[in-house]
C-alpha cells in the first residue's frame, strides 16, 4: 500500500510539471515566433538598405559625379540641378569661389550646410586613402546621400514586410522602385536624395509608431525635412497635426471639430487659389526677390501644359522618356521641359502604361482596405500638394520628382500588401516586371546622354 501511494504521488507530480511545461511552451512560442519574425524585418531591412545604398553610389559614378567633368562643372546641366555648388557644400567646404560662399545660405534650403554639410565633412575626414582631395571630397558627398535615401527605402521595405507582403514580391517591388526614373536625382549629392530618404522614413515612423514617441520622432523629422528643404516641413507636421485631431475626436465629439477643420481646408484652398492669380502681379513688383525668381504659373501661361503637368508627375517619376538635349548658354543640357509625351520609345511607353495600371489598382486595394486607407490617403494628399505647388513654382518639374516619388512606390506597397486575391498579387508582378524594363532602358538613355554633355 506504502508503495502504491507513492507511486501515484509521483505520477501526479509528473503529470502536474508536464502541464506545466506544456504550459510554459504555450506562452513562450508566440514571444519566440514574434522575436524571429522582428529579426527577420531587421535583416530583411539593412539588406534593402545596404543594396539601395550601393545602387545609388554606382549610379551616381555612372552618371559622371567626379571632378572636372561637366555635371559637376557647371550648372544647370541634368534637369537644372544645382550639383556644381552641392558637392563642396555636403562636405562642409569653406574655401572656393565666392558663388559657393554665398550658396552656403539660402532660403529654401535653410539647414542643408550645417546639418548635411557637418555630416558630409564628418564621412570626408572618416574615408580612409590617400590625403583628401577633390575625389575624396565626391566620394564622401555620394556616400552620404545615397546612405540617407537608402535608409528611407529600407523603412518602406520593412513597412511592406510588417504589413504581410511575401518575399518574392518584396524582391519585386525593391527592384521596381530602384529601377525609378527619379532616382537619377536621388543619387545625385544633392538636397533631392536627402529629402527622398527624410519623407520616406517620417511616412514610415508615422505608421507604425504610436503615442510620445511618434509625436517626437515627427517634431524631430519635421526640423530635419524643414532644413534641407522648407517646404517639405509640411508632411511631418501635417502628420503630427493629424495624430493630435485623431486624439481630441477620439476623446470628445468631434463634429465640431470636423466642422473647423473643413472651414480651415476651404479658406486653405481660397488663399492658394487667390495666390496663384496674383503672381503674375506681384512678380512684376518683386521681380529681384528670390521667392518669386522661381515662380512659374503653367496653368496661366498654358491651361493645357498646366493640365499636362498632372500625368506626368504622376508617371515620370517612376518611367520618364527619353530627356531632350538642350543648350543652356554655351553648354548642352538634358531636361524634360517643356512636358511632351512623344519621347516615349515602345518600351517605355509600355512601361507607361503599365506603370499607370499598377498605381491605378494599388490605390484602388489600398483605399479599399480600412487599416491602410488613411496611410495611402496621407501619401495622395502630398502627391496632391507637390503637383499644386508645382504648378507655379519652378522650371523643371522633374527636378522636384524626388519629394514625391516615395509616396507613389509607398502606395504601390500598401496595395500589394491589401491585395485580397492572389491572382491580383500575380497581376502587380506582372506589371512591374513589364516597367521594369522600361525603366531600365530610360535610365540607360539617361547615363549615355550625360556622358555626351
Amino acid at each position: 500500500m506504502f508503495l502504491h501511494g507513492v507511486l501515484r504521488w509521483v505520477s501526479r507530480w509528473l503529470s502536474r510539471l508536464a502541464v506545466q511545461r506544456a504550459q510554459r511552451e504555450a506562452v513562450g512560442a508566440p514571444r519566440r515566433r514574434y522575436a524571429a519574425g522582428r529579426r527577420s524585418a531587421w535583416v530583411l531591412a539593412i539588406a534593402a538598405g545596404v543594396m539601395a545604398a550601393s545602387y545609388l553610389y554606382v549610379l551616381s559614378g555612372l552618371l559622371n559625379v567626379a571632378p572636372a567633368t561637366s555635371i559637376v562643372t557647371r550648372l544647370d546641366v541634368l534637369f537644372s540641378s544645382d550639383l556644381a555648388l552641392r558637392v563642396f557644400n555636403l562636405t562642409g567646404a569653406t574655401d572656393s569661389t565666392q558663388e559657393l560662399r554665398e550658396h552656403r545660405i539660402s532660403l529654401p534650403h535653410p539647414l542643408m550646410n550645417p546639418i548635411w554639410g557637418t555630416a558630409g565633412g564628418l564621412v570626408f575626414h572618416l574615408l580612409p586613402g590617400p590625403a583628401p582631395g577633390p575625389a575624396r571630397r565626391f566620394v564622401a558627398a555620394r556616400l552620404l546621400v545615397a546612405i540617407i535615401a537608402a535608409t528611407g527605402i529600407a523603412a518602406l521595405v520593412s513597412l511592406g514586410h510588417s504589413l504581410g507582403i511575401p518575399l518574392p514580391l518584396t524582391v519585386l517591388l525593391l527592384a521596381h522602385y530602384l529601377a525609378f526614373t527619379a532616382n537619377a536625382l536621388v543619387a545625385l549629392p544633392d538636397h533631392m536624395g536627402i529629402s527622398s530618404g527624410l519623407l520616406t522614413l517620417c511616412f514610415c515612423v508615422w505608421a507604425r509608431s504610436e503615442g510620445r514617441r511618434r509625436g517626437a520622432a515627427l517634431a524631430g523629422l519635421a526640423v530635419l525635412c524643414g532644413g534641407t528643404t522648407i517646404t517639405n516641413g509640411i508632411f511631418p507636421g501635417g502628420l503630427w497635426l493629424s495624430t493630435r485631431l485623431e486624439r481630441r475626436m477620439a476623446a470628445t465629439a468631434g463634429r465640431k471639430l470636423r466642422r473647423r477643420s473643413v472651414w480651415v481646408a476651404m479658406l486653405l484652398g481660397l488663399a492658394t487659389l487667390g495666390s496663384i492669380a496674383s503672381v503674375k502681379a506681384v512678380a512684376h513688383l518683386r521681380g529681384e526677390a528670390l521667392i518669386y525668381r522661381h515662380m512659374n504659373p503653367r496653368i496661366l501661361h498654358d491651361p493645357i501644359a498646366g493640365l499636362r503637368l498632372i500625368p506626368a508627375a504622376l508617371v515620370y517619376p517612376a518611367v520618364g522618356p527619353t530627356p531632350h538635349t538642350v543648350v543652356s548658354g554655351s553648354s548642352l543640357a538634358l531636361t524634360y521641359e517643356p512636358l511632351d509625351f512623344r519621347g516615349y520609345g515602345p518600351a517605355q511607353g509600355l512601361a507607361a502604361i503599365a506603370w499607370a495600371t499598377l498605381l491605378a489598382l494599388a490605390a484602388t486595394c489600398a483605399l479599399r482596405d480600412r487599416t491602410v486607407r488613411k496611410w495611402a490617403l496621407a501619401a495622395a494628399a502630398w502627391i496632391g500638394f507637390n503637383i499644386a505647388f508645382h504648378s507655379v513654382w519652378g522650371d523643371e518639374l522633374f527636378l522636384f520628382t524626388p519629394h514625391w516619388s516615395w509616396a507613389l512606390m509607398s502606395i504601390v506597397v500598401l496595395g500589394a500588401a491589401r491585395a485580397r486575391r492572389p491572382r491580383v498579387s500575380v497581376l502587380m508582378g506582372a506589371l512591374m516586371l513589364v516597367s521594369l524594363v522600361g525603366q531600365v532602358t530610360t535610365l540607360c538613355h539617361i547615363v549615355q546622354a550625360v556622358a555626351t554633355l
